[in-house]
């Protein structure tokens, strides 16, 4: 996000307690960024419950769809048919974000609806 919003990033760092804040410099044309990052399988989880809890209302929706899948994934253990259900997931995501990119998307459409997609229950992630 932009730097200027780091005060809403932190107070969301805060509520969650899940992740780190990390500031990147202005570098040629962009601006100063910050990112709210966490890697931790137990906070991704975590991020989870509370996206199915809430749920996105935006065309982000179908990202989080994907990234909820690899998040549930990663908490199985190692095999090849997870690796591979991840890679598949990693180029899901990665053409659904070069598609709108690309103005492939109608602007202001939303997944799901008016209200995003319904939250998910089960899976022992409710917050």
């Amino acid at each position: 996000m932009r730097a200027d919003e780091e005060p809403l990033l932190r107070r969301l760092q805060e509520i969650t307690g899940v992740g780190t804040l990390r500031r990147h410099a202005a570098r040629g044309t962009t601006r100063p960024i910050v990112q709210w990052r966490a890697s931790a399988v137990s906070e991704l989880r975590r991020l989870v419950a509370i996206f199915d809890r809430y749920p996105l209302r935006s065309r982000k929706a179908r990202d989080y769809a994907i990234w909820r899948e690899a998040v549930l994934l990663l908490s199985q253990p190692p095999s090849r048919e997870r690796a591979e259900r991840l890679r598949r997931l990693k180029a899901e995501l990665h053409a659904a974000r070069a598609y709108r990119q690309q103005g492939g998307e109608e602007a202001g459409s939303d997944a799901g609806g008016p209200a995003g997609p319904a939250p998910v229950k089960g899976r022992g992630l409710e917050a």
